[in-house]
């Protein structure tokens, strides 16, 4: 998949601050914890290795999709895969464990936010407020605004990685997210897209049309939500993907270590379809 040097160069610190993602009590009785970003990647390369891994599946994607491009179907789920943890950008998820944010940021904020919506539910709400606005102007998916309607299944799939789907938007995300937790998250957005969509996985709505795609990711969103699902409790197994908060690992680096870790899973666990 292509890198801008941008990205491929792009740490933790330089641009994107960090954020805690998965936490946990380490031995010595202190917190320990994985870093956001690696685990968003984790579950982007367990769903992209799945997928390799059962061809029949992958192909049906691709007839679905109307496309012989077996890499453009893989680089899109790669691509609404990593961004499925959105709303742990909040500092109303990462408040739940302020001295981690204290460890990695170098300070405790004056508010830690409103504990009383879930954090798939605010990934939802910050891609309507924030994020689908800014892919509609910058033409990330093409020219036509009506192929946003079909890209909502989508991210509502993904967002539901909890088994429900998020609830409606009630309030503004900027209650749950700072300024600089919007920032963040869109900062990441940018270097998913730069890192995992090829221009040809970021077409695929725009070949197919704006009315098609939005009636075929309506069909394809209750196996897109599956195979979320799947693939956020497997790459969440610390045995395949331990713990890091190295801020040092570029993303690029840390995509290609997710790989190779989410092959290996793959094959161990046993969820692959016994006949292919």
């Amino acid at each position: 998949m292509p890198q801008s040097m941008q990205t491929m160069n792009m740490n933790i610190r330089g641009r994107i601050p960090p954020y805690w993602g998965k936490a946990r009590l380490a031995e010595d009785g202190c917190f320990s914890c994985h870093l956001l970003v690696f685990h968003c990647m984790d579950v982007a390369a367990v769903g992209v290795a799945f997928l390799e891994r059962a061809p029949a599946l992958l192909h049906w994607f691709q007839e679905r999709l109307e496309t012989d491009d077996r890499d453009a179907v893989l680089s899109w789920f790669a691509f609404w895969f990593a961004i499925h943890d959105l709303g742990k950008f909040s500092i109303s998820f990462q408040g739940q464990r302020s001295d981690l944010i204290e460890m990695l940021q170098g300070a405790v904020p004056s508010s830690l936010g409103l504990p009383d919506v879930r954090h798939d539910s605010l990934g939802m709400w910050l891609w309507d407020e924030d994020l689908r606005p800014v892919a509609q102007q910058e033409r990330w998916f093409g020219g036509d605004p009506d192929t946003l309607v079909g890209l909502q299944y989508w991210i509502r799939a993904v967002m539901g990685h909890h088994g429900q789907p998020p609830i409606e938007q009630r309030r503004s995300v900027g209650i749950h997210f700072r300024g600089r937790d919007r920032a963040a998250a869109g900062d990441f957005v940018a270097a998913m897209r730069h890192l995992l969509l090829t221009p040809a996985a970021a077409a695929l709505p725009a070949e197919i049309g704006a009315d098609a795609f939005e009636l075929v990711s309506q069909e394809l969103s209750w196996w897109v939500a599956g195979l979320m699902v799947l693939s956020d409790w497997i790459g969440s197994n610390t045995d395949f993907f331990p713990y890091s908060d190295n801020t040092e690992l570029s993303l690029a680096e840390y995509w290609q270590m997710a790989q190779g870790r989410a092959r290996q899973v793959i094959e161990q666990c046993g969820v692959l379809p016994s006949m292919q």
